[in-house]
């Protein structure tokens, strides 16, 4: 039995015999965990993961974790943070950690700044090591949804930068509202969006793929979208290689534009 897992079973261990001994408790906080919380995940995600002073952890009903003042810096990239977070809340399902599964019912971030950098031949610099990896050994496909469900995502005021190590500018997306939500887990998730890219105002709803696999696709990750910029109407029907960098995109596009000078405005 891993570490975690025996910690998952002895906070819900201590929550039933709170319950059992006919206490009434509508919450359970717990404090002394910051350095810990940090800790384990920046050694899950390769990255230094750090929280400011306003750090919440609670066990009961829901193991609900609030922070303040999010980074996430690559160790092995630029000093700058990859990710920025003003006020972070993450709800999770304790009962599901008995079988292994993280079950994140609500996920909240507000005002919040994702960079995403590509080096001259436009590969994503995640975690990076000089040392080449192992030729891979054959193994059997893992999908997220295995051991990670997510249900809702809710962002405001989250701005991406999509920069390059070329002489290429920057450019940036601006989301001043996202909404993403599924039944369940592993089910097609309805999406409605609306910001700004490059100065031009937009607005997005449709259905895209389960949540996890937006993290880590194994598959090309289903779109099925209807957008507006201004008087332009566009409906998207296809799939992303890879979502959260934008490559390998293939789509059918479809335009609505009342005008086509219109368009040549966005190019």
């Amino acid at each position: 039995m891993t570490r975690k897992r025996r910690l998952a079973i002895a906070v819900i261990a201590f929550a039933l015999i709170v319950i059992g001994g006919e206490a009434v408790v509508e919450s359970i906080a717990v404090e002394g965990f910051h350095a810990l919380v940090e800790d384990r995940l920046s050694q899950a995600t390769g990255l230094e993961v750090r929280f400011g002073s306003d750090f919440h952890l609670e066990i009961v009903p829901l193991l609900r974790f609030e922070a303040d003042s999010v980074t996430v810096t690559d160790p092995h990239g630029p000093s700058s943070p990859l990710l920025t977070v003003q006020s972070l809340l993450l709800e999770v399902d304790p009962w599901q950690l008995l079988s292994g599964v993280i079950q994140i019912d609500e996920l909240k971030f507000h005002h919040a700044e994702l960079m995403v950098d590509s080096d001259t031949r436009g590969e994503s610099p995640l975690p990076s090591d000089t040392t080449p990896p192992p030729e891979p050994m054959p193994a059997e496909p893992e999908s997220k949804s295995d051991f990670l469900q997510i249900r809702r995502v809710d962002a405001k005021d989250l701005r991406i930068v999509f920069r390059s190590g070329t002489a290429k500018p920057s450019v940036s997306l601006v989301i001043d509202e996202l909404a993403l939500q599924a039944e369940e887990s592993d089910e097609p998730a309805s999406v409605a969006m609306r910001g700004s890219f490059e100065g031009n105002r937009f607005e997005i709803e449709g259905e895209v793929g389960a949540l996890p696999q937006l993290l880590s696709p194994t598959t090309p990750y289903p779109v099925s979208l209807r957008t507006r910029v201004g008087d332009i109407e566009t409906s998207l029907v296809g799939s992303i290689e890879e979502p959260l960098a934008l490559r390998g995109i293939a789509m059918d596009v479809r335009l609505d534009a009342r005008d086509l000078a219109l368009i040549g405005d966005l190019l």
